[in-house]
């Protein structure tokens, strides 16, 4: 609360959040949130993407001129919000098997004994993945695994990278990462992160019972000089629409929840551009994405779909009652999507739309073609599971 009410902070936190979660002071907005969205009761575990962190200060060693966060403003509101919220690191470009090692490490370090649920951006949920099926090191249990914009069957701008970098020059490009603040690790992440990679990642590293699985994925039309362009026009000739660098079908895994538009790989992360939000706004295209309030709803889908605890009477965003649960997820797809909470039509989790080890989605037998926050494949098929 006391970093909130620095108004250079509260300022900050009312650019990553929806307006109609925002009020005129920390404490009236935190007031609103605990009315609006549920906390889980076990901990949140949030695992960054290749080049990621937790945190860097930046300048000399011994009087730094900055810290920077990677996932900026979301833990700060989420335990505003009473989540008990760990940020983790990694090496930032070893691969998820060796990533993984240290994520579970560190977990056990805190959580020992304890229930968890996992939160993956990018290649952060491959790592959460192997952790999830195959490592055994540890005492505490994964609830859940929520991947946002993970390369689950790869990125073909990883080929496409690789093939223009070469091969024999990949170590010393990984020697320049590592004179970065967010260095580190052996750069096996960019051979890990190909499609022929990961299909043999999916074909060895099957869900694990019990662990609920869900994904999002999210799309974005970079400018004619925007950072994005060249990965993004990669990824859109190979595999099609995406955030710049993880296309929607790499992207689903689990329970699919939908597809954020005009959202580029790190906007999810909370790296929004502030400039660009504005003008979209001015030509009339605002854009609705908010990275605080779609991880206080990814927190709330968890409190009431895995932990099964009640919607709030009265004041719940799902309503009261029974059936709350059931269209927790749908509801929150639309709200991200900036489509409202009314009405969920035949849209709940009791069509949940899984998607299979080779990126088609079932069948839900209730996704209106026309709905556009709904990603679903063209082709309506069900497939199995990688076993």
């Amino acid at each position: 609360s006391w970093w909130w009410s620095q108004s250079e902070n509260k300022d900050k936190v009312d650019s990553i959040l929806a307006e109609d979660d925002r009020a005129d002071t920390a404490e009236q907005e935190q007031a609103k949130m605990h009315r609006k969205y549920l906390a889980p009761s076990n901990p949140i575990v949030f695992c960054h993407g290749l080049m990621g962190f937790d945190s860097v200060k930046i300048g000399l060693a011994s009087t730094p001129l900055i810290e920077v966060t990677h996932w900026r403003g979301i833990k700060e509101v989420l335990q505003a919000n009473g989540c008990e919220v760990l940020i983790t690191r990694v090496p930032a470009t070893s691969s998820p098997s060796d990533r993984a090692k240290v994520l579970e490490q560190r977990i056990e370090e805190v959580y020992a004994g304890r229930a968890v649920h996992l939160i993956g951006h990018s290649m952060g949920g491959l790592d959460c993945r192997w952790l999830t099926t195959h490592l055994a090191s540890h005492s505490f249990t994964v609830l859940s695994l929520t991947t946002i914009a993970t390369p689950h069957r790869g990125s073909s701008f990883a080929d496409h990278f690789l093939s223009t970098l070469g091969k024999q020059n990949l170590s010393s490009f990984v020697s320049l990462i590592d004179l970065l603040p967010n260095g580190g690790g052996d750069g096996s992440a960019f051979e890990s992160l190909t499609v022929d990679a990961m299909r043999s990642f999916n074909d060895h590293t099957p869900d694990r019972a019990g662990v609920r699985y869900f994904s999002w994925g999210a799309t974005y039309d970079p400018g004619l000089i925007d950072t994005w362009k060249w990965p993004h026009s990669v990824i859109l000739e190979n595999e099609g629409p995406n955030d710049g660098l993880v296309s929607v079908e790499s992207s689903k895994w689990g329970t699919y929840l939908g597809t954020l538009t005009d959202v580029n790989h790190l906007d999810l992360v909370g790296w929004v551009n502030a400039a660009r939000y504005k003008w979209a706004s001015f030509r009339g295209k605002e854009i609705h994405f908010k990275p605080a309030t779609f991880y206080l709803g990814i927190a709330d889908l968890l409190a009431r779909e895995v932990e099964g605890q009640a919607p709030i009477a009265g004041v719940g965003r799902h309503g009261g009652g029974s059936g709350g649960e059931a269209v927790a997820a749908v509801d929150l797809g639309r709200r991200v999507a900036g489509e409202g909470s009314s009405g969920v039509g035949d849209h709940g989790l009791g069509q949940e739309r899984r998607s299979g080890g080779n990126g088609k989605e079932a069948d839900d037998g209730g996704a209106s073609d026309d709905d556009a926050w709904d990603a679903r494949s063209d082709e309506s098929e069900t497939f199995p599971r990688p076993r």
